[in-house]
């Protein structure tokens, strides 16, 4: 069974499987990568923070 994706192309059920997955895959890793950032930023203020205290 066929199933159209939002731009209205026909794509197998499996190939909508597959672009869900790597959809999901792409927002998982982009969210590990802002925490990624978020973490480092945090480490940079704190030790300048540290640095200008002294």
């Amino acid at each position: 069974m066929n199933a159209k994706d939002p731009f209205g192309f026909e794509h197998t059920d499996n190939e909508m499987r597959l672009r869900d997955e790597e959809a999901k895959t792409k927002v998982l890793l982009l969210q590990e990568t802002e925490g990624t950032k978020s973490l480092i930023k945090k480490a940079i203020l704190i030790r300048l923070y540290k640095w200008l205290k002294n």
